[in-house]
Formats: C-alpha cells, sequence, structure tokens
C-alpha cells in the first residue's frame, strides 16, 4: 500500500462526507480488459476499463501523456443504450472532446450494479441514490489524481449525474486532499434539495438550463446559482436557453414526451429532447472555459 499515511486520512475525509469508509489504495483497483466486464455494455471504443470499488471508470485516453482530463457522470438513464452500446449523448460528447485532446473518463454508478437505468424508478425509492453515487464519485477523483494530468481535471454532469456533480463539489464536506476540478459544467440538474444544503462550491461552475424542462425545471437552479455566486463572486455561471427542453444537448433525435418516468402531480407528461442551438452553444462555452481554466489558447496547444 502506498503512503499509508496519506489514504488514512483520505478514508476519513471521505467518512466525515458521505459515511463511506472504504479503503481507496491503488492495491484496490483492478484494471479490466473491456471483454471481461460482466454486464451489457460493449465499450467497443473504450481504451481500459478501471474496476474501483465502487464505481466503473470507462477511459479513453489521450495521445498525450500529461493531458487533462474531463470526468463525466452519466444521467439517471445511464450511459448504455438497451443494446450495450454508448448512449447517444455520451459517444457524441466523448468523441468531440476527446478529439480536442482531453482524456475522457466516465464514472459509471451503474452497470456494475447491474442497473441500467434509474429514471423510472420514483426518486424516494430509488436503488441507487445521490449518496451513493457521491461515494463513486470521489473514489474515481482519487483515482484519476494518481493519473498523468490527472490533477487538471474538470467534471461535466447531465441531469442526476449533475445533481450528483453539486452534491460532490459542496464546499461542505470536500476532503481537502483532494485536488479541486478546474471547472465543473451542469446540464440541467434537480436543484430542489440543493438549495438547502448547498452554499458554496470548491470551484467555478456553469450551469446550462433550458427554460422549458419542465422535468428538472430552470428557476430552482437560477436561485441556487445566486446564492452560489454571491459567495464566488465570479466563479458560477448560468446559461439559460429559451425553447430547450431537458436533454436539449442530445446529438439528435426529436422533442418527445415521457410519460413512463415519475412525475408532478397533474403533469402529463416530462419534454425530452434536442436543441441543436442551445448544444452548439453550450458546447462552445465549455470549450471557452476549459481553455481559460487550463489556460489553453490559440499559440498553447493541450500537451503533446
Amino acid at each position: 500500500m502506498k503512503n499509508p499515511a496519506n489514504l488514512l486520512a483520505l478514508v476519513f475525509a471521505l467518512a466525515a462526507g458521505t459515511g463511506f469508509t472504504q479503503d481507496l489504495s491503488p492495491a484496490q483497483e483492478q484494471v479490466l480488459r473491456p471483454s471481461v466486464a460482466n454486464w451489457k455494455p460493449r465499450p467497443d471504443q473504450a481504451a481500459e476499463v478501471i474496476e474501483l470499488e465502487s464505481a466503473r471508470l470507462w477511459i479513453w485516453r489521450a495521445e498525450a501523456a500529461q493531458a487533462p482530463w474531463i470526468v463525466a457522470l452519466h444521467g439517471c438513464g445511464g450511459m448504455w443504450s438497451r443494446n450495450g452500446s454508448l448512449d447517444a449523448r455520451s459517444a457524441a460528447f466523448q468523441r468531440e472532446f476527446h478529439a480536442l485532446g482531453y482524456t475522457i473518463a466516465f464514472v459509471d454508478s451503474f452497470s456494475g450494479r447491474g442497473t441500467r437505468e434509474i429514471c423510472t424508478q420514483p426518486a424516494s425509492q430509488r436503488s441507487i441514490t445521490l449518496t451513493i453515487r457521491r461515494a463513486d464519485v470521489l473514489h474515481a477523483f482519487r483515482w484519476v489524481q494518481n493519473q498523468p494530468g490527472g490533477t487538471r481535471y474538470s467534471v461535466v454532469g447531465w441531469s442526476n449525474g449533475a445533481s450528483t456533480a453539486l452534491e460532490v463539489l459542496n464546499q461542505e464536506g470536500w476532503p481537502d486532499i483532494l485536488a479541486a476540478p478546474r471547472y465543473s459544467f451542469v446540464f440541467y440538474p434537480g436543484c430542489e434539495a440543493a438549495r438547502s444544503g448547498i452554499k458554496s462550491l470548491v470551484g467555478p461552475a456553469q450551469f446550462f438550463l433550458g427554460a422549458a424542462d419542465n422535468w428538472t425545471p430552470a428557476a430552482p437552479c437560477i436561485a441556487l446559482a445566486k446564492t452560489l455566486e454571491s459567495q464566488a463572486p465570479g466563479q458560477i455561471q448560468v446559461e439559460v436557453y429559451q425553447d430547450a427542453v431537458h436533454g436539449f444537448d442530445a446529438p439528435g433525435g426529436e422533442v418527445r414526451a415521457r410519460q413512463d418516468v415519475p412525475r408532478a402531480p397533474g403533469q402529463a407528461a416530462v419534454l425530452v429532447g434536442p436543441n441543436p442551438q442551445a448544444r452548439a452553444d453550450a458546447y462552445g462555452k465549455i470549450k471557452q472555459s476549459l481553455g481559460k481554466a487550463l489556460e489553453i489558447n490559440a499559440s498553447t496547444a493541450l500537451p503533446k
């Protein structure tokens, strides 16, 4: 076991923040070949699958050894389609940002637990909670930060994954021995619960919200962002896209009504689907923010 004192400190820090006390040492990891993954996903393009104590990491490494990382957190639908391939949004994000020179690591909280999605489960009865996912993400951060370039990492989350990101990045309970992400991006999180429990984040963040989102409405997130901005002026940005519904950054398809998920009383359906203009603007802003946070500009390329 390497650096036992540091590892012990991490265990206590995580225990204080999450109640999760598993040893996070590298000895607890197992690098799996994609062919032996024990669930339906077909990681056709993943260079590595890392099995941690509480989650899987699906990693596409950049060519540059010291490239910065983007840690991605899937939504309640998971990151796998019904046929076992990477879902369209995850695949599109992976391709676009990996091509720019980033190492991409998806934190998979579902497949190792035999679960594909939790969207159809009532929030109060979900088998995989935000507390569980928070522990998964902290384990993943610990692992990533021991990799080349891993301390230069940012975070992106969608829906339930975005809600998880807010819980993880809450200044209260953050394990101080972990480096904070350079930037965090949250797409249409559920902010109702977070408004009462989160007063500040450990680093800069950008919210991407749909004004027409009737699944995770924008208003509570706008209110939360105002609170966060009051504690850290200039560190919180909010983008609200008119006519954009939940899942507006999907790379294709049509807006559709979902009646198979829990909804507010009297609500007939929730709308989900793409808005190409909103998607293009949001992804462009992510690239700009990452460039500033990592001091990358036209004359300073990612590491070779």
